[in-house]
């Protein structure tokens, strides 16, 4: 996406990157040119026109109508297409604020003075789990299809039995590079496959929660409809990407303005001469170029210039949750029993000074330190769980293999969670690693 000043006229109008006068615009309006040349040629040899067209009123006020329907046409298609882009922003933002949403009030129902640690590793694998949903919708968006789970795994973001389930369900098909015209939904695109197991998923961690009396009916309950949100937008934004406008009203718009631009060559021929190419081309130039911009502007997802960003606006979310995460690691060690202690001492700390809401291995050293010692600096040495690596979920559609395993590796070096016992709850796979479903 291209970020402008709207107040600097000189760059706004000079600036060609992005601008609707690259596209496939200026190709067609030298493809009627070149039409406009032969009749204009044509008619100067041999006098094809024996009407004079600039006089008749047939020709004159059929033109008369032409510019007026194509300019309804052309103004209700980049209406169109630009109440669609917008769409899309606020669809891809409403993703983010659902997923935040979700981890965060999950976050605020739970308690963490009792199994703070397993409440721990609980928002560890609903952050996960989430992350898992949103890299689904976003790739769907892009127009990423990988059969292949690895970069899921690689990234932190599925793990080797939930792949393993995937496959079995059915989610994984294994296609034939000319797909034939039998061919499923399903097939051509996984995705909403992916995105429904995994919702799944999500509602199973939700009810593990409630049966261990984490949560309330009525906060179940809650939960399930912030998830149903997400659902919902992921619709949103599959209609966006991949269902374009019908074929018979593409069809007839190109038509028309081929006709439009045929009926003024024909108009302008007898009076203009050798300059219709020229005026021609100047017409089609604004009539194709107005129709590319609507072409580019509907589908927002893609990787043009003025497509939205999705890795920044996905970074932003990450950093979100990890804010989320970070906050409740603090309030867990503040909340835990056996730590009052660093309570008192947060305490003490707090009713002088601001502090930061991060703890890391320093805080130890502040209890034997001058009180001008104890504040706490801001750090990133707080134990959490292997992050999901999300954004680059965008990048590993086109990511060699050696790249791939560099980043499997960057996710094999990170801190786990906390060491925790197997938990008594959720189901169990075949390799005795617990899970939340």
């Amino acid at each position: 996406m291209i970020y402008y000043n709207p107040d600097d006229f000189f760059r706004l109008l000079t600036r060609l990157q992005g601008s609707a006068f690259r596209g496939h615009g200026p190709k067609r309006a030298v493809i009627m040119a070149l039409v406009a040349t032969a009749i204009t040629l044509g008619n100067h040899h041999y006098s094809l026109l024996k009407t004079q067209t600039k006089t008749s009123l047939a020709f004159i006020d059929t033109l008369t109508v032409f510019n007026v329907f194509i300019g309804l046409m052309i103004s209700f298609r980049l209406n169109s297409a630009f109440n669609q882009w917008r769409a899309g922003v606020v669809a891809i933002a409403s993703v983010a604020e659902a997923a935040r949403g979700i981890v965060a009030s999950t976050a605020a129902m739970l308690d963490f003075c009792v199994a703070g640690e397993d409440k721990l590793h609980f928002m560890s694998e609903m952050r996960r789990l989430v992350c898992l949903y949103v890299s689904i919708i976003v790739q769907d968006a892009r127009g990423h299809v990988q059969d292949d789970l690895q970069p899921f795994i690689a990234c932190n973001l599925l793990r080797d039995s939930e792949a393993d389930e995937m496959r079995r369900c059915g989610v994984i098909v294994q296609r034939e590079k000319e797909t034939t015209a039998f061919s499923t939904v399903a097939q051509a695109n996984p995705h909403k496959l992916r995105a429904t197991i995994v919702e799944v998923w999500i509602r199973r961690v939700i009810q593990a929660g409630g049966r261990r009396g984490w949560f309330a009916p009525p906060q179940a309950a809650s939960l399930n409809g912030n998830v149903t949100t997400l659902v919902s937008l992921y619709t949103t934004v599959y209609n966006i990407a991949n269902i374009p406008i019908p074929f018979n009203y593409a069809h007839f718009l190109t038509l028309m303005m081929v006709l439009y631009l045929t009926l003024y060559t024909l108009v302008i021929v007898q009076s203009s001469g050798l300059y219709t190419p020229l005026w021609v081309f100047l017409w089609g130039f604004v009539l194709f170029s107005c129709d590319d911009l609507a072409r580019e502007i509907e589908c927002p997802f893609g990787l043009d210039t003025n497509d939205i960003d999705l890795e920044a606006r996905i970074a932003r979310m990450e950093e979100e949750l990890d804010v989320i995460l970070r906050s409740l690691h603090f309030h867990e060690a503040y909340v835990r029993p056996h730590l009052g202690s660093i309570r008192d001492d947060i305490t003490e700390i707090s009713s002088t000074q601001s502090i930061s809401v991060c703890i890391d291995s320093k805080y130890s050293h502040s209890a034997h330190s001058s009180p001008k010692d104890k504040v706490l600096p801001p750090s990133n040495e707080i134990p959490m769980s292997a992050a999901p690596l999300l954004r680059m979920m965008l990048e590993s559609a086109s990511m060699p293999d050696d790249e791939t395993a560099q980043v499997a590796s960057m996710a094999d070096e990170t801190i786990p969670i906390s060491q925790t016992s197997t938990m008594n709850y959720g189901s169990s796979t075949k390799s005795g690693h617990p899970m939340w479903l």
